[in-house]
């Protein structure tokens, strides 16, 4: 089938790139042909409407989509686990079903999380123990975006943008066709199962499609103990029954670890193909997860227990394009999109009795629930293409959402109701010149919004904000160096502002999956004497160098950057309050510089037997500082090397990952010491067989993940000392297209 019209929206920004599948990486820009079952199977990265050898489309860093037979590689259950292996990215990973993708130490706001170029509207962004509601089963490609094209998806952006595209809504194709994909595998991780079963039928001057998919998985297998041994010794795990009770540490098993999801969706599509067209899809998620067990170690009166998360989110999602025959001007597309979201998410306790030991169980409660609706429009106007001299985007966009929070207060058994309103209204474009060997990208966007709280005695806090931002990158591709294919090289420059969230400043609830309570910046300043009053905008200040060439045989690209914040607003641990366990929204002058790489080597290729053999070796290094403390900030991505070896034969294709992280060295010490965690070796193989019999219509995947069952801690997570990465496991997979 075809690809989403979503798909040619996002690939006209100017500083996207393609990695490539077929072959080694090749400068070249991205250009839109029609769709060939050639394509289809050539696994280029975009998904199926790019032809050729696609490989690297130089642009912005490791700006890159993944799509195709890579994708497939690397898909996990999650968002964040299916990027962690690239350059520049790591996974939260505060539970095996919760993570989401963070960019060179950036997340929430920093990075903007799309499905089909609009928010995911659920609390991703403004909780760090939020998950993405996306299902990689449902991606056709996974698009990473950096430099002048993410102001598109926001000012906040300074990390960049993850857009998963997903071809919920059916594009339309004018000679008609149907197809459908049934999916079903198996994990020995959890004895997990899941299943997807998809559709589209198009007919001329329309399309239908639906989709479903389901996850099951139990508490997952780890290779040792559950608690660190610096954690134990620091934290002593205890509950409290007239005395402290020491609790004994899980092993082999990670208690209360399980995730069930759901995904179900339709979508269709009216008009004329290649001139008018509207959409309409209606997209359901539900997540269930345990959260596993986190002790606080102090004498507080909490009852002992276990906690649990159930979350829906529901949307509608709408857009139109148009295409005028001769164009408007300068103008060659118009687009729109609108999308509604309602989601809810429960945080539930179950009390307990430790063996024969009676304490609480039936103290159940829900300790915070959220609700939230949300509204998000984007209009469009595309001028140029590809062999313009000027070509890139211009829009408006807007964003309205409510969110309440109710929180359970144990202690006088009752409920505090927080309501925050925040609305966005934004402009931006996004641009690039052209000529001969030279370009000039650049990209701006300003927002202006409001930002409010009304408390549980009806006190109303309310701040204006606005902000602009700027990107821009020179860019130099030549094939006039003697001994290569292609060389090139690009610096690109960027001055961004994003206004503090409504959680930023005035959260204050109990957060069971951190296992702490979070407090906005805005309200700790009431008893913080470090922060002065409201929270002030972020702004940052981004200078990256990259450079890429191609010898025939292989090609390689580099890129060294710095990220310099006034006001960087992270959460903090603050014993200081008098709570239990607290992390407060601070912000201080910060620093964060890096530098990734990534090579691909042909290292044998028979076009007569139609095989190959392809090296690909990638890595990432960064460093951050507290400015004002002078030290490491907190939860931060450690350096990680990864090589990943690939086969492709007729019907077969093999890989192998091998990734190394070095661990966490120093860490912050102030206000009290982050937990360290140790380096780790990851090693994970597949392969796919498609029959020739079945004339591809069936594939066959088998997976084996970290088959050396090493200990892995990711240090970008609150609960890296008691949730470790699940053990080895193996999985199989069987996908149907008819």
């Amino acid at each position: 089938g075809q690809e989403s019209n979503h798909e040619e929206d996002i690939s006209e920004l100017p500083s996207e790139q393609s990695v490539g599948l077929d072959g080694i990486y090749v400068l070249e820009d991205i250009e839109v042909v029609a769709f060939s079952e050639e394509d289809a199977n050539s696994g280029s990265i975009m998904g199926d409407f790019f032809g050729g050898d696609t490989g690297l489309s130089f642009g912005s860093g490791f700006s890159s989509t993944m799509g195709g037979e890579r994708l497939q590689r690397i898909l996990r259950p999650t968002l964040g686990d299916t990027l962690a292996g690239q350059p520049g990215v790591t996974s939260s990973s505060y539970s095996p079903g919760t993570t989401r993708p963070i960019i060179r130490g950036l997340d929430g706001f920093r990075v903007a999380t799309q499905i089909d170029g609009l928010g995911t509207m659920d609390l991703g962004p403004e909780s760090p123990d939020h998950g993405v509601a996306i299902d990689p089963l449902i991606a056709k490609s996974i698009e990473i975006h950096r430099g002048p094209s993410a102001l598109r998806f926001g000012s906040g952006a300074i990390g960049g943008a993850v857009n998963t595209i997903t071809g919920i809504r059916p594009t339309l194709i004018p000679e008609g066709n149907w197809d459908a994909t049934l999916t079903t595998g198996y994990n020995t991780q959890g004895d997990g199962k899941h299943a997807k079963l998809g559709a589209k039928l198009a007919e001329g001057l329309w399309a239908f499609s639906f989709f479903t998919s389901q996850h099951e998985s139990g508490d997952t297998s780890i290779p040792g103990r559950a608690w660190t041994q610096e954690y134990e010794d620091v934290i002593q795990p205890r509950t409290f029954d007239g005395g402290p009770i020491f609790l004994s540490n899980p092993t082999k098993t990670l208690p209360n670890s399980y995730h069930d999801s759901a995904t179900y969706s339709v979508g269709a599509s009216f008009g004329v193909p290649d001139s008018v067209e509207f959409g309409l899809s209606l997209t359901r998620f539900d997540s269930n997860q345990g959260i596993p067990y986190f002790y606080d170690g102090t004498a507080t009166g909490r009852p002992f227990g276990q906690s649990h998360t159930e979350s829906e989110l529901s949307r509608i999602d709408t857009d139109f394009s148009y295409l005028p025959q001769g164009g408007w001007g300068p103008f060659s597309k118009l687009t729109a999109r609108l999308a509604k979201g309602w989601y809810d998410r429960n945080e539930k306790f179950e009390g307990l009795n430790l063996g024969d030991i009676e304490l609480d169980e039936g103290t159940d409660f829900t300790g915070i629930a959220f609700e939230r609706d949300a509204t998000e429009a984007r209009f469009e106007l595309h001028n140029g293409d590809r062999d313009s001299l000027l070509h890139g985007i211009t829009g408006t966009h807007f964003e309205k959402s409510r969110l309440h929070a109710r929180r359970f207060t144990l202690q006088v058994a009752g409920t505090d109701d927080t309501l925050l309103k925040q609305e966005t209204a934004a402009y931006y474009s996004t641009q690039k010149l052209s000529w001969e060997e030279w370009s000039l990208e650049f990209g701006v966007r300003g927002d202006f919004g409001d930002v409010s709280r009304t408390d549980p005695g009806n006190a109303f806090v309310d701040e204006r904000t606005n902000t602009f931002s700027q990107s821009m990158s020179l860019g130099w591709d030549t094939a006039r160096i003697p001994g290569l294919m292609r060389f090139g090289a690009k610096l690109t420059a960027s001055l961004t502002d994003r206004a503090p969230s409504a959680v930023e400043r005035y959260a204050f609830w109990d957060n069971e999956s951190l296992g702490n309570i979070i407090i906005g910046g805005d309200v700790a300043a009431v008893f913080l004497d470090d922060i002065d009053g409201p929270l002030d905008n972020e702004k940052a200040k981004h200078i990256e160098l990259s450079f890429a060439a191609d010898w025939g045989w292989g090609s390689a690209i580099l890129t060294g950057y710095e990220t310099d914040f006034d006001n960087f607003i992270f959460l903090e641990s603050r014993p200081d309050l008098g709570f239990e366990n607290t992390a407060v929204y601070v912000a201080r002058d910060a620093r964060i510089r890096g530098m990734e790489a990534m090579t691909r080597f042909s290292l044998w290729e028979s076009k007569d037997l139609e095989q190959k053999l392809e090296l690909e070796l990638s890595g990432d290094w960064m460093e951050s500082r507290d400015l004002k403390r002078r030290q490491e900030l907190p939860r931060m991505p450690t350096a990680k090397i990864s090589s990943m070896l690939t086969y492709e034969m007729p019907s077969w294709d093999f890989h192998l990952e091998l990734r190394r992280s070095f661990g966490s060295g120093s860490t912050p010490l102030e206000p009290i010491p982050e937990f360290s965690t140790s380096p780790y070796t990851l090693l994970n193989a597949g392969a796919t067989w498609q029959p020739a019999w079945a004339d591809d219509a069936l594939t066959i995947s088998l997976r084996g993940t970290n088959l050396l069952n090493e200990e892995i801690r990711e240090h970008t997570s609150f609960r890296k000392e008691t949730s470790p990465q699940p053990g080895r496991g193996v999985s199989v997979e069987l996908e149907w297209t008819f």
